[in-house]
C-alpha cells in the first residue's frame, strides 16, 4: 500500500478578509464550510499586496503576482516598480530595445507605436509608463507616435476612459510635444483576451491596423449588451470621417450601455494605424492577455484568412509574453530559481495543477516562475472556461468540474502535491454584480467542502489561500456604486489535517483571521515543511505552521 501522502494547495483567487458589512459579498454570503475550517483548523492571513508581493507601496495585488509569490518562497520586485524606476532613474530612455524599434522606424521613414491598456489599475500597465513613452518619443525627436489604447473597466472604475485620455493629452502638453496621436481605441475585452476568442483579438487588430470595413461596427455577434438596431442613434455617417475623436468612439460605446471594457475597438486614426515597416512596441507588462494579439501581429493568416498580413514590421515588447514569440524584449523576466515545483520536482514528488482557461497560466507558468514547460514528474489539467462575455451570467463557473478532477485524483493517491484554482470570486467579483458574487462566494464554499470531505477521507492535508483580494468589496463605501478592482486586503490562509483538527473559540477565530500571520512567500516553505523537504537558500519565506492559530 502506498504511503504518499496527498498536500493539496488551493487558491480561492480573489478572497480577501474584509470588513463585515453590506459591502462584502463574503461575509453575507456567510460561507459555511469557510466557517467551519476557521472553527477547527490552523488560520492565519497573509499579507498580499505592495511590498509584500515586490509591488509598490499602497498598490493591490493581482493574480499574476499572487501565484509567482506563493510558488517562488520569496519576493520578487515585479514589472511595475521595476520599470518605474528605469523611467526614475533615467535608464529607460536608453533601453537598448527601445531605442533600436525607433531608430529602426526612423531609417526606414515609418511610425512608431505603442499598444497597451489606458487604465490606472496597474495590473497590466501603468500610467507613469505610458507617460514614460510620450517623454521617450519626445527625447527621440520622434514628429509622431501613434498610441492604440485599450480601455479598462475592469482594474479600474466602469468608466473611467474619458479622463484618461485628458490625463495622456495633459502630459503631452505639459512637456510641450505635439507628436501624440491616438491610432485605435477599443476595449479590453477584444485586445486583451486570453481565452482563445480569436474574433475578439481579430477586431482589436483590423482597428489597429485600419482593416476594418468602417471606423465602427454595431451589433456584431462578440458585442456584449449592444443592441443592433439601435445603430441609427449613434449617427454611424458621421464616424466614416477619415479621422474621430476617440472619445466620440467611447461615448457611442457608452450610449449602447457599454463599460470601458467593452468599447467597440475603431479605428480613430487611419494616418496613425499600423502599417508595413512600422514598429511597434507593446507596453501592457502583464504577459498572458497579450499572447493573442501578439501572436497575430506575427502569423495572422493562420489564425484569419481575413487579415492582410503586414510586412517588416519591427515588434518589440515590455516583457517576455512568450519565449516562442522571438521579439526583443525591454525588461526580461528575472531568472527564479529553485520555485516550489522544480523543488518538488527535484525530490522526485508527482505534481498535478488544475484550473479552467482563465486561471491556468496562474497555476502553472507564473506558480513555475515564468517557467513554460512542466517540472518532470509534473502533470495538468485545463478545464475549458464557458464562452460568456460576462461572468455574472454564469458565477458558478466550472468549479464543479475542477472539483470532481481534484476529488478523482486524490483518490487515485498517484500524486503527492495537487494545486487548484478556483476563479469565480475574482473574475465574477470584476463585473461588480454583488448578486452573482455571492454566487461565486456560495460555490467555492461548496466546493471547498466536497474536497475537504475527500482529503481528510484520504487522510491528506490541504492548504487553502488566495492570491489577492476582490471579493471582500464590491461596493464604495461612500458613493455605494460597484467596486471592480482588486482591493489591498489580506489573505486568508488555512491548514487542514486529521490532526490538527480542535475546537476554537469565537476569541481565536476572530484572532487568527484579523492578525497577520506571514506573507504569500511563506506558502512554499510551508508545504516543503509538511512534505519534510529542506527549504532551499533561495526561498526566503518562512514555514507557516508555527505561527497560525
Amino acid at each position: 500500500m502506498s504511503t504518499r501522502r496527498t498536500i493539496v494547495m488551493v487558491v480561492m483567487d480573489g478572497w480577501g478578509i474584509g470588513k463585515k458589512d453590506d459591502s462584502n459579498p463574503i461575509y453575507i454570503a456567510n460561507p459555511k464550510n469557510i466557517d467551519y475550517i476557521k472553527r477547527h483548523f490552523p488560520a492565519g492571513a497573509l499579507q498580499a499586496s505592495s511590498i509584500a508581493v515586490g509591488l509598490p507601496w499602497n498598490e493591490e495585488g493581482n493574480s499574476e503576482v499572487g501565484h509567482l509569490t506563493l510558488g517562488a518562497g520569496r519576493v520578487i520586485y515585479q514589472h511595475f516598480p521595476r520599470i518605474s524606476l528605469a523611467i526614475k532613474n533615467g535608464s529607460f530612455f536608453e533601453n537598448k530595445v527601445l531605442m533600436e524599434a525607433i531608430k529602426v522606424a526612423k531609417a526606414k521613414g515609418k511610425n512608431v507605436n505603442f499598444v497597451g491598456i489606458l487604465t490606472e489599475g496597474n495590473v497590466h500597465a501603468a500610467m507613469d509608463h505610458v507617460n514614460g513613452l510620450i517623454r521617450l518619443a519626445q527625447e527621440a525627436k520622434l514628429l509622431r507616435v501613434n498610441f492604440h489604447f485599450f480601455t479598462d473597466g475592469k482594474d479600474g472604475p466602469p468608466k473611467n476612459a474619458l479622463a484618461l485620455l485628458d490625463k495622456v493629452r495633459a502630459e503631452a502638453a505639459k512637456i510641450g510635444y505635439d507628436g501624440v496621436h491616438i491610432g485605435s481605441i477599443g476595449g479590453r475585452y477584444y485586445g486583451m483576451d486570453r481565452d482563445q476568442h480569436w474574433n475578439r483579438t481579430e477586431r482589436a487588430y483590423m482597428a489597429i491596423t485600419g482593416q476594418n470595413d468602417t471606423n465602427i461596427r454595431m451589433g456584431t455577434n462578440d458585442s456584449p449588451q449592444v443592441d443592433a438596431g439601435g445603430a441609427e442613434n449613434l449617427n454611424i455617417e458621421r464616424f466614416k470621417d477619415l479621422k474621430i475623436d476617440p472619445k466620440e468612439i467611447i461615448e457611442a460605446s457608452y450610449k449602447q450601455g457599454l463599460t470601458d471594457e467593452f468599447v467597440e475597438p475603431k479605428t480613430a486614426d487611419p494616418e496613425g494605424t499600423v502599417k508595413d515597416g512600422d514598429s511597434v512596441i507593446f507596453f501592457n507588462y502583464r504577459e498572458d492577455s497579450m499572447r493573442q494579439l501578439v501572436e497575430m501581429f506575427l502569423n495572422p493568416s493562420a489564425v484569419s484568412q481575413a487579415i492582410s498580413p503586414l510586412k517588416d514590421l519591427h515588434m518589440a515588447s515590455f516583457t517576455e509574453y512568450s519565449k516562442k514569440f522571438g521579439i526583443p524584449v525591454a525588461f526580461p523576466p528575472e531568472n527564479v530559481l529553485n520555485p516550489l515545483g522544480s523543488v518538488l520536482s527535484e525530490n522526485g514528488k508527482v505534481q498535478l495543477r488544475i484550473a479552467e482557461t482563465n486561471k491556468y497560466a496562474h497555476v502553472t507558468y507564473f506558480f513555475n516562475g515564468f517557467v513554460e514547460q512542466p517540472f518532470p514528474n509534473e502533470y495538468r489539467v485545463l478545464i475549458p472556461s464557458q464562452n460568456v462575455a460576462r461572468y455574472d451570467e454564469f458565477p458558478e463557473m466550472m468549479a464543479k468540474d475542477i472539483t470532481a478532477r481534484a476529488i478523482e485524483a486524490v483518490s487515485e493517491n498517484a500524486y503527492d502535491f495537487i494545486l487548484i484554482n478556483y476563479a469565480n470570486t475574482d473574475i465574477v467579483a470584476h463585473t461588480g454584480n454583488f448578486n452573482a458574487t455571492l454566487k461565486a462566494v456560495a460555490t467555492v464554499d461548496e466546493q471547498i467542502g466536497k474536497l475537504m470531505d475527500e482529503v481528510l477521507r484520504a487522510d491528506g492535508v490541504m492548504l487553502i489561500t488566495s492570491d489577492h483580494g476582490n471579493a471582500e468589496r464590491l461596493r464604495d463605501p461612500v458613493t455605494g456604486l460597484p467596486e471592480t478592482k482588486h482591493d489591498s486586503s489580506a489573505v486568508p490562509v488555512y491548514v487542514i489535517a486529521n490532526e490538527l483538527k480542535k475546537e476554537k473559540d469565537n476569541f481565536e477565530v476572530e484572532t487568527s483571521e484579523h492578525e497577520v500571520a506571514g506573507i504569500l512567500s511563506d506558502v512554499a516553505p510551508t508545504i516543503l515543511e509538511l512534505m519534510g523537504i529542506p527549504q532551499p537558500a533561495e526561498m526566503t519565506g518562512v514555514s507557516l505552521m508555527k505561527l497560525l492559530r
